[in-house]
């Protein structure tokens, strides 16, 4: 079979990600656009099996209209050099996370192909990063097609749920400290600061962390080991941001029980209550059952507040209530009219607890209020959305 004209989709075996099921659905969108599509499950992200390699090199007389690898981890050869340059086949390279958590795949990025960020305000991080340039998108997630025959509401045994790992945070400070040595005195104040910023302001993370580099005397690095340094910054910034707030969320002296899809850490600073219910982890493969019997989702990614990843949207496929951080683009494209909660910014953990209990507890309000965002979901959040917007952009190379 040639692979002329075919999107072709590598991914890895990935179980307890959403690598898989968004791989599935994007390809699905894509047969509904007419375009036949191929995914290709590898356990080495450089491709070098010798079938697949053999694969590759029909490639030469029968080019794929692209080729995705998520997170710009793959780095195909041929002839020694850059396959995608070689043979005129661009990449498509969708970030599921900030672009600085992945520095080193970007420095590899091809000349034919496009990266695409989930947040709009990523698009930043290319103007003063030493990457290769190229073409870069707002590609926000998707999610799968609605559940025509959701349950109701009333018929759902869980009330809220949350989906989501509390690893321990990192130590900030200590990790600050160490990277801009002179800085030690105040870094406990100092991380703390940009902890609460990251987690509350729009600004993003890389232009607050380079306020701290600033009042230390330090310029902004767009190069060498110090910008690596830089972006290992960033994504501890967002991760301490992030339990931050997952930590307040899940400590909220909730009436209504809150059941957990995910790992907590003893040492993460949640506490052990009557209400929270932790079942672990399950396959990506496996959530849609669960969140067919949810009423509301808690999500809690505040690193992501002018775009959309997959939870958002297979919350809203499965017709479930969603709770998030304030978010720019959803409140864009939603309308006024939108059901969608956000966390009070400033908010005490007894308001959280109300916000999730005006919910959880009402799933006559919980149902009219996702009822609301149901036609806008599927006309524009689905993956079958995001594919057209992938090929516009792939034809344009």
């Amino acid at each position: 079979m040639s692979d002329a004209g075919r999107a072709i989709l590598i991914t890895t075996e990935t179980p307890f990600a959403a690598f898989d099921g968004m791989t599935r659905e994007l390809a699905a969108g894509l047969e509904r656009l007419g375009v036949p599509s191929d995914i290709i499950i590898i356990d080495d992200i450089l491709a070098d099996t010798e079938a697949f390699m053999a694969r590759l090199r029909t490639w030469k007389t029968s080019k794929p209209r692209f080729v995705l690898g998520w997170n710009a981890k793959l780095h195909l050869t041929y002839g020694g050099k850059n396959a995608h340059d070689t043979l005129g086949v661009p990449l498509f390279a969708p970030l599921l996370d900030h672009p600085a958590d992945h520095h080193e795949h970007l420095m590899q990025r091809p000349q034919h192909g496009v990266v695409s960020v989930c947040d709009r305000r990523h698009l930043l991080a290319f103007e003063d990063a030493p990457w290769p340039t190229g073409p870069t998108m707002f590609l926000p997630h998707g999610g799968p097609p609605a559940n025509t025959s959701a349950l109701p509401h009333g018929d759902r045994r869980i009330g809220a749920i949350f989906l989501g790992n509390v690893p321990k945070p990192p130590d900030l400070a200590r990790i600050l400290a160490e990277a801009l040595p002179g800085a030690c005195s105040h870094m406990p104040a100092a991380a703390a600061k940009l902890v609460y910023r990251a987690e509350t302001e729009m600004t993003d993370t890389a232009d607050l962390l380079a306020e701290i580099y600033n009042d230390v005397g330090l310029d902004r690095p767009v190069s060498g080991p110090e910008f690596a340094t830089f972006c290992r910054l960033v994504t501890e910034t967002n991760t301490a941001a992030v339990l931050a707030r997952r930590i307040k969320v899940l400590n909220a002296p909730t009436k209504s029980p809150v059941h957990v899809i995910g790992n907590i850490d003893p040492e993460s600073g949640v506490r052990t209550r009557e209400n929270l219910r932790i079942y672990g982890s399950v396959k990506f493969s496996d959530l849609s059952k669960v969140l067919e019997e949810s009423c509301v989702v808690l999500n809690v990614t505040p690193k992501f507040r002018d775009g959309g990843h997959e939870r958002l949207f297979l919350a809203l496929a499965e017709r479930c209530a969603l709770i998030t951080d304030e978010n720019q683009y959803l409140k864009e494209t939603m309308g006024a009219e939108s059901g969608i909660g956000y966390w009070p910014e400033l908010g005490t953990s007894q308001d959280y607890a109300t916000l999730i209990d005006s919910l959880a507890s009402d799933p006559n309000q919980s149902e009219q209020l996702v009822e609301r965002d149901m036609g806008i979901y599927v006309e524009q959040h689905t993956w079958t959305q995001r594919a057209k917007d992938i090929l516009h952009t792939i034809d344009q190379l």
